[in-house]
């Protein structure tokens, strides 16, 4: 192992670091808040000006602390690695002041998909009345609960008071609401176990349910929350009960948008006209086409490349159902790559959820999924879905879904994975590759499976990683403009370096760069 190679890759991530304490920080107060901003503007080396894009006011300095959370486990994981307190310093304080001041009275924070803090004024900016919503954000719960487990607990239960609108009839929606049921007792609820895709206003969106399953899951492992981890299980199974009886392939949402107006526009794809997916194919591609149907690249990769890690934090928290729910996400995924995955060009296909090979669809009209015109193609399987496929197959023994992994690593230029987890075959050690996502995926399999030659493959990968994004004071997609206080990168080095060290596991996160 080169260790000077290590040396700088841990420099480097020191230096991301304290290029964000300085130049993300609170410069609009005498005395400032701990806060960040979203962005680092590079040419300025000061808090970036943004906003979110449906926004049409005046943009503010976006502090979204729901987009700052790997930044937060980025501090933690190098505290953890060098001993220096200053960062995780910090991130307690973040959390402090979360909890101090941006708490909301029915305890939600003030972020997410449509809100956010501009930290010029403290004030809230956003859209859509400024809801709460998470999307695949995943909070950093663990230092959240260390910092103050009473409110930390008092969010996730919040959480999930405010997006399960019916509980016994299990209506979710991804847009959280205001209700006065408060949260004692909140997991004792009644749950109805209602029937697929029943018509309902709220949108079950998977990645919504991504992140409540996850919180719970959290909950589980930070205070033992029985009840928690089985309404993450109640979810998980709304969303695999409706996965198609002939392939098992599904599903995006476990709901259908209830109609509630008609019109022959269709422009408007707002929920109220039903589903959507209907209303623009149903007639070319018959009964099985709901939103909840529809796999194309974003959906299933939320489905199968994101939830199932997210299943295996029930595995990490050592909680009562999660080999049941591994067992869902084996078998998911063995679906989705019976069905979708092309070995010989590395392709995904975009499929509908009975088989349906989508490769080709034309949209006759316009609608949710594009202009009239617009053409459904294949996409590339990255090494984005590796750390789902090599944690499942680890974790569940699956052969199949180790070869599927073992072919997708090949397509990038990982070499040769080996015929079974711990017994690595040819790797190549001069990969081009500069993915998180496969060097996480490495150290996982590694902590599972200590084979050295895992590191030694993920060593090579971060090398590239600080090549190709490391650019004059931090890591970023880019040499100049905005640069995102959240990119998952240096993570994935500090997970690597605990691995090479001998220490503990880091803060990990789900991972999801290509």
């Amino acid at each position: 192992m080169n260790n000077k190679n290590r040396s700088l890759r841990l420099e480097a991530v020191k230096r991301h670091a304290d290029t964000i304490l300085a130049a993300a920080g609170d410069i609009y107060r005498d005395d400032p808040t701990p806060l960040f901003s979203d962005y680092v503007d590079q040419d300025t080396m000061a808090p970036g000006i943004a906003s979110m894009p449906e926004f049409t006011g005046d943009p503010g300095v976006m502090s979204n602390f729901a987009h700052q959370q790997d930044l937060m486990r980025i501090l933690a994981g190098l505290s953890a690695v060098t001993g220096d307190a200053k960062y995780i310093d910090r991130a307690r304080a973040n959390y402090r002041y979360h909890f101090d001041h941006l708490m909301l009275p029915n305890g939600l924070f003030r972020w997410g998909g449509h809100r956010y803090v501009d930290l010029r004024t403290l004030h809230d900016l956003g859209v859509k009345g400024s809801v709460h919503e998470l999307k695949n954000d995943f909070p950093f719960y663990e230092l959240m609960y260390e910092v103050d487990p009473a409110k930390a607990e008092t969010y996730i239960k919040a959480f999930w008071n405010a997006h399960v609108y019916e509980w016994d009839a299990f209506e979710i929606g991804r847009h959280g609401r205001e209700n006065d049921r408060g949260i004692d007792h909140i997991w004792e609820r009644s749950f109805g176990d209602p029937a697929p895709f029943t018509p309902r206003k709220g949108l079950s969106f998977m990645n919504t349910g991504n992140d409540l399953m996850y919180s719970a899951a959290k909950l589980y492992k930070t205070c033992g929350d029985a009840g928690a981890a089985r309404w993450g299980e109640n979810l998980y199974h709304m969303y695999v009960k409706c996965r198609h009886p002939k392939t098992g392939l599904g599903v995006y949402q476990f709901t259908q948008p209830i109609q509630q107006k008609t019109t022959d526009d269709f422009r408007l794809t707002d929920s109220m006209y039903g589903d959507r997916a209907k209303r623009q194919c149903g007639p070319e591609l018959g009964a099985d086409c709901l939103e909840g149907n529809m796999l194309t690249r974003s959906t299933a990769f939320t489905i199968y490349a994101l939830n199932p890690q997210v299943i295996c934090e029930y595995a990490e928290a050592g909680s009562e159902n999660a080999a049941k729910m591994l067992e869902w996400a084996r078998s998911g995924l063995e679906a989705f790559m019976k069905y979708a995955y092309i070995a010989e060009t590395n392709e995904f296909r975009p499929l509908l959820a009975d088989g349906q090979d989508l490769t080709g669809f034309v949209l006759r009209r316009d609608g949710y999924y594009g202009p009239a015109g617009r053409v459904f193609t294949r996409y590339p399987a990255g090494v984005n879905y590796l750390p789902a496929l090599l944690s499942v197959a680890a974790r569940t023994g699956d052969r199949e879904l180790w070869a599927y992994a073992g072919k997708i690593s090949s397509a990038n230029g990982l070499g040769e994975l080996g015929e079974a987890p711990g017994k690595p075959g040819r790797l190549n050690y001069e990969t081009a590759c500069a993915s998180d996502s496969a060097v996480a995926a490495l150290v996982h399999l590694y902590r599972q499976y200590p084979a050295p030659e895992y590191l030694s493959l993920a060593s090579r990968i971060a090398d590239n990683i600080v090549d190709a994004l490391w650019h004059g004071g931090c890591f970023a997609a880019s040499a100049t403009g905005l640069c995102s206080v959240n990119i998952s990168a240096p993570l994935a080095l500090l997970e690597l370096e605990a691995a090479l060290s001998g220490r503990e596991a880091v803060p990990t996160t789900v991972y999801r760069s290509n």
